[in-house]
């Protein structure tokens, strides 16, 4: 069984003051077991005033994380905010580690070692990862979750992208232990006596745009041709794009791949967020291409994703036995809330369980498995996605 604590602050200068507006609130909610481990998202200013260093050097447990541009626990939701997740347990192991990430070169060679370091001081097979990785548009998102689920085959992983609230997203950090980084992967390793349950916010038909065709030409996440035409041109044409720009209103744009032939065999649905437009005209993604994939677009108003995410938290309050929720949401989801970008948080606030302990904060990209057996697991990197893991 885990026991869970939530906390937060809003002090970003005085560190000794930070500390004990934690400490004090994890003291009444549980005593640590044996084995205890530490989840914090903040505002990248928590990190440049030394607050999240001093905080992780005080805790008797290790911390890893991530930056995100806003965040909610149990009583508070914020944007200038860190708040902080505690898992605790005599019978659930943690293990945590860190890699080089600055390329697509050293994701693959780096991850090796520092996973095997965590997995042979775990002690007992890993039953979940959850991963925190930078955001870097040059690094398709599912390279971070190809190389882990590589190391443990079937076993679950669920995770984000750091992000933060600047126009060029310069200060994405990931939090391992007290130190920062825009190049490092963070991870926790948990085995023992957990069986952790996964849910995503699905994508409705009816939201999508009567375009789409299919991928012609393309390398990695870059989609370079579409029917044969300059991708680039293709969007211009079509009114999503003019002079290499987004048109007004849009800073990414949601393609959905391969939708009915997914749908024919009950797979759920891919989103890959088109970012901007190389010196080529090519557009970049942020999950890896298949030529000859078919593709159709979204746009998702303010209300869809509100509706989507009440449904999904509806969902969670029908489970039983939740020890404890841990939640992400992509940014394409707060940017369609334009002026009011907290709304999903303070409506995830308002409908979920009074009774459960959980965390949720914005990310540049959501890691979580869509269908899980006995013996088989289905890892995926999503965007626009609203996931949720219970333990």
């Amino acid at each position: 069984m885990i026991k869970t604590a939530t906390m937060f602050t809003y002090e970003l200068d005085d560190a000794e003051q930070a500390m004990a507006e934690l400490k004090d609130p994890l003291r009444k909610q549980t005593a640590l077991r044996k084995n205890t481990v530490g989840i914090l998202i903040c505002d990248p200013e928590f990190i440049k005033t030394g607050v999240v260093k001093t905080i992780c050097a005080r805790l008797p447990f290790p911390v890893v994380g991530a930056t995100s541009m806003a965040q909610a626990v149990n009583g508070e939701t914020g944007r200038l905010i860190l708040t902080l997740m505690v898992l605790t347990s005599d019978d659930v192991f943690f293990a945590v580690g860190t890699s080089k990430a600055a390329s697509k070169e050293d994701v693959s060679t780096g991850a090796g070692a520092s996973y095997a370091a965590a997995a042979g001081g775990l002690g007992v097979k890993p039953e979940m990862i959850v991963l925190f990785t930078p955001f870097n548009m040059e690094i398709p998102g599912n390279i971070y979750l190809d190389v882990f689920a590589s190391l443990c085959p079937n076993t679950p992983v669920f995770g984000t992208l750091a992000v933060d609230d600047l126009p060029k997203f310069a200060d994405c950090l990931t939090i391992y232990n007290g130190y920062s980084s825009k190049e490092n992967i963070s991870f926790i390793l948990i085995g023992g006596n957990v069986a952790p349950r996964f849910l995503i916010a699905a994508v409705s038909e009816e939201r999508l745009l009567p375009y789409g065709g299919k991928i012609t030409k393309s390398r990695g996440n870059v989609l370079m041709e579409i029917n044969g035409e300059r991708a680039l041109e293709y969007f211009e044409r079509i009114g999503l794009v003019k002079n290499g720009q987004f048109a007004f209103g849009l800073r990414f744009l949601p393609l959905v791949i391969d939708r009915k032939r997914r749908k024919y065999r009950g797979e759920a649905p891919i989103i890959n967020e088109l970012s901007h437009f190389d010196q080529n005209g090519f557009a970049v993604c942020r999950i890896d291409l298949k030529q000859q994939t078919a593709f159709e677009i979204g746009i998702f108003d303010s209300e869809y994703i509100l509706d989507s995410s009440k449904k999904m938290i509806e969902k969670l309050n029908a489970e039983q036995d939740i020890q404890a929720l841990i939640m992400f949401s992509c940014i394409g989801r707060r940017l369609s809330l334009h002026e009011e970008p907290l709304r999903e948080l303070h409506l995830v606030s308002a409908v979920i369980d009074k009774n459960t302990i959980y965390m949720i904060a914005y990310s540049g990209g959501e890691i979580c498995p869509v269908a899980q057996t006995a013996h088989t697991v289905e890892n995926r990197f999503h965007n626009y996605a609203l996931t949720a893991c219970i333990l």
